[in-house]
């Protein structure tokens, strides 16, 4: 399958906390953890998936990059078993690239 993406995507190179602190499916959603990201989303890696088109609000731990927590809203545009994709709707760009100069996971 080609890849489709326009923008570049990071793995994290350590590890990235992230909690959804509301979603419109009203689902309990546990911890979960950032494993990619490019400047239109991004991969949560989690045990409770919700469905395709939730919307989300998602609080990023980014306070040792950031000195703040990193805030986005977005929609899930893919699932899988491990996890599901975010497309951020509302972020900051030039905080989201700060998390580029980590080194791809191998």
């Amino acid at each position: 399958m080609k890849n489709r993406r326009s923008s570049k995507r990071i793995h994290m190179g350590k590890r990235i906390d992230a909690i959804i602190t509301y979603n419109d499916r009203l689902k309990e959603i546990l911890p979960c953890c950032v494993t990619d990201m490019s400047e239109q989303g991004l991969f949560l890696e989690t045990q409770t998936v919700l469905e395709k088109d939730a919307y989300v609000n998602l609080k990023i731990f980014s306070e040792d990059l950031l000195e703040k927590p990193l805030r986005v809203q977005g929609f899930v545009v893919r699932t899988e078993q491990k996890g599901m994709a975010i497309e951020f709707m509302h972020t900051d760009t030039e905080e989201i690239t700060t998390f580029f100069p980590y080194e791809p996971c191998r």
